[in-house]
């Protein structure tokens, strides 16, 4: 769709159709954003009955030019990979040309599909401080092992803590003057390493194409090998998108090239990691800690990784805060407000004049 910056409402004004409970924080945003579009709160009870409205003439969804998803499956009744449906209706709504749905990454959707339909299919960004403040605790948690240690004050049993504790003098190492290896080097793992370097760690990033040994933003060595960089680092940082390439990039193979007592964190994706290989380091000593916060099945992890005693395991909240939800609600009606009218002028204005 080719943009056109617009002043004027369009007539008629699109109509978006949003699921989802929205953060107080922007209310006042959606009663501005009344002036540019006609916006329909739905709450369907599961995604065939959302699939039902925009097919019904007799449903105002039936004229939807739009349709945001923005939030999880309980709270819209709608699951990821709810575009793929949409977008495969025989009789989808004729204006339909926007979908969103809230989050980082598209894995599980299928744009490139809904693109030879005219549709475009976007996620949104909101959550990188959320999710990089994770990854810090994950470090952290990995190198001090704070997991088993927190299962040990939890359990009651006087021996258990007092066992962590002897653990922790022996096992745990602090994080200062090591190094972690960043593989994903965008907004949230620059972000990360930003917040890793506060507490005196050294940080280098995979990127493929890049000359090997120069420096990008907050000072992060590059090296374009990621074999060369696991070999040496003390810690492995995945905040890359899911992709063919990213696809268990960390495999036996490479855990085999890494050092002993090696620690690994995933807040990426959970297939970027082979999770049956990072069961097999931990086995062989190869792994001394583990921070995940994603798994290759959720929302039941593999049983293995539960019965880990380096583990520090969380299930997938990385990228969820108060305020990273009301971001990428926000960032939805900017891109909507941008995709339709070239601009955020409604945006904009409710930002200067403190809305």
């Amino acid at each position: 769709m080719t943009i056109q910056l617009v002043s004027e409402p369009l007539n008629p004004k699109p109509t978006v159709v949003y699921l989802g409970t929205p953060p107080t924080g922007v209310a006042s945003l959606i009663a501005a954003l009344e002036s540019r579009f006609s916006l329909i709160h739905h709450a369907p009870k599961s995604l065939d009955a959302l699939l039902a409205d925009l097919q019904d003439p007799s449903s105002p969804l039936s004229v939807a030019s739009a349709v945001l998803r923005l939030g999880t499956a309980a709270s819209t009744g709608v699951p990821l990979g709810w575009t793929r449906s949409v977008t495969a209706l025989p009789h989808p709504p004729p204006a339909l040309r926007l979908l969103i749905n809230l989050g980082h990454g598209l894995e599980t959707e299928d744009a490139a599909g809904a693109a030879a339909s005219g549709i475009t299919v976007r996620g949104t960004a909101g959550g990188t401080d959320a999710t990089a403040t994770v990854g810090l605790y994950l470090v952290v948690a990995a190198f001090r092992l704070l997991g088993a240690a927190e299962r040990a004050a939890r359990s009651g049993d006087p021996a258990a803590f007092v066992g962590a504790m002897y653990r922790a003098a022996e096992a745990s190492i602090d994080p200062a003057g090591k190094t972690v290896g960043v593989i994903g080097y965008g907004r949230i793992g620059q972000r990360t390493g930003e917040l890793l370097r506060a507490l005196g760690m050294r940080i280098c990033c995979f990127r493929p194409g890049a000359r090997a040994g120069s420096v990008v933003e907050g000072g992060a060595a590059v090296y374009d090998d990621l074999d060369a960089m696991i070999s040496v680092v003390d810690c492995v940082l995945l905040a890359c998108p899911y992709t063919p390439e990213t696809h268990h990039i960390l495999n036996w193979e490479r855990i085999q090239k890494m050092k002993r007592g090696v620690r690994i964190v995933n807040i990426a994706r959970g297939a970027c990691v082979d999770e049956d290989a990072l069961i097999m380091g931990v086995e062989a000593g190869i792994i001394g800690g583990l921070g995940l916060d994603v798994y290759e099945s959720e929302p039941k992890p593999n049983s293995k990784l539960l019965a880990l005693d380096c583990a520090t395991l969380l299930p997938h909240v990385g990228g969820l805060s108060v305020s990273s939800v009301e971001n990428h609600w926000r960032d939805a009606f900017q891109q909507t407000e941008r995709f339709f009218y070239g601009n955020n002028d409604v945006i904009d204005r409710s930002r200067s004049t403190g809305e």
